[in-house]
């Protein structure tokens, strides 16, 4: 029946419709539930791929344009692009996922608590701009090497290994004047450079 009613409807106790209800111009003013218990989802009048709802128990999800974008469930929550996850809740923090996060401000690490990067090559970019960054980190999974890697000349700038010992430098190694290069376990060998003299010790 597409005319509009004359009469309302109160339902004392527990009221079921077989189809779907549609209600337009609804007021909050006028209505007063204690509980109102759903199957499954809520739709937007014209848009029916935008909804709320429970597709199952203990879980709540929010879709847009066909794709669930918000979920809560039991022991969690995810924050998703297009249906994808790109946060989500753990029992010891969060999860962030994708190929890059973006933030607006600082990032703090708590005291004695590490940054973890984990990957096929786990490294820190440090970069601003599309071409002008560095990398550090360590070279590849199995690796004992520390690096930090010049984008711009596609070139390790400094090594450190971890088994040897050994630092490489692919240039050279600038010390102020004021700056001493010490030599053995004792520091017994000594370089010095005033800015006019060199002494050997």
């Amino acid at each position: 029946n597409t005319v509009e009613p004359t009469t309302t409807v109160d339902v004392g106790a527990a009221g079921y419709v077989a189809a779907d209800l549609v209600v337009a111009g609804l007021e909050a003013t006028n209505v007063v539930f204690t509980d109102i218990t759903i199957a499954d989802y809520i739709y937007h009048a014209g848009d029916a791929n935008t909804y709320f709802g429970f597709p199952a128990n203990d879980r709540f999800a929010v879709s847009a344009g066909g794709n669930t974008n918000l979920e809560l469930v039991s022991n969690g929550v995810s924050l998703r692009h297009t249906g994808s996850n790109r946060l989500q809740t753990t029992s010891t923090g969060i999860s962030v996922s994708g190929t890059s996060s973006t933030f607006a401000g600082s990032v703090t690490i708590n005291n004695n608590t590490p940054l973890i990067v984990n990957g096929t090559d786990p490294l820190i970019s440090f970069q601003n701009s599309a071409t002008n960054h560095w990398q550090v980190g360590l070279e590849n999974t199995n690796s004992d090497r520390f690096v930090f890697y010049d984008n711009n000349a596609a070139a390790y700038q400094l090594i450190l290994e971890s088994t040897s010992g050994n630092a490489t430098f692919a240039g050279d190694v600038a010390l102020s004047d004021s700056g001493q290069l010490q030599l053995g376990t004792g520091n017994d060998a000594q370089i010095d450079h005033t800015g006019s003299h060199l002494f050997i010790d």
